[in-house]
């Protein structure tokens, strides 16, 4: 009797578990997307995916790999001595057939390297482009006439907030602090930007 107790205690904890890890999954789907259903809607068969991947003709982005992949992990189920992940709520969720999320699944470590390179690589992409237009701001301020910027309280303006960006920037670059970040005050005075 007390092994059927404890089996009965054992179940409910895992199901309870199960809930809690969908409800995280669902937190995070409504961080992501902004929409969020109810648990017992989330897992009628009856309802459209919650995050629905688009399918072009069998072929996904990374990013939407590594979305189920998110998902993969944090809903799980025991199967013997390991976690393994619960591919139908997850297939209904994402609206992703269950037999590409399972070979997703096995194939996580080389889908994780790719989306790794690709967060890397774009980061990289995105600070030279910056690069770029900080060039170009710089280009911009050396064709300013000074004579005549006091004229316009708007161009006095732009000018303050183009040299704010680029000196701020540049100091950022030289890592040295900025009028931003908290420092020890050695003098100077502060540019006001005009109403």
């Amino acid at each position: 009797m007390n092994k059927e107790k404890s089996d009965k205690l054992k179940a409910q904890i895992s199901k309870e578990k199960s809930e809690e890890e969908m409800k995280n999954a669902l937190d995070q789907a409504e961080k992501i997307i902004g929409k969020s259903l109810p648990i017992h809607k989330f897992a009628s068969t009856d309802d459209d995916p919650i995050l629905s991947i688009e399918d072009r003709n069998g072929k996904y982005t990374i990013n939407e790999k590594h979305l189920a992949l998110m998902f993969m992990q944090g809903i799980q189920k025991e199967r013997g001595d390991k976690l393994v992940p619960r591919y139908t709520p997850i297939s209904r969720m994402l609206g992703v057939p269950k037999q590409t999320l399972s070979n997703w699944w096995a194939d996580r470590e080389t889908l994780e390297k790719q989306h790794s390179t690709v967060m890397e690589q774009g980061v990289r992409y995105i600070g030279h482009s910056l690069i770029d237009e900080m060039f170009r701001m710089v280009s911009a301020l050396k064709n300013i006439d000074y004579v005549t910027l006091f004229d316009k309280p708007g161009d006095l303006k732009n000018f303050v907030s183009l040299f704010n960006v680029v000196s701020n920037k540049a100091l950022i670059y030289n890592k040295m602090s900025t009028s931003k970040v908290e420092h020890e005050h050695t003098g100077g005075v502060a540019m006001i930007v005009p109403d």
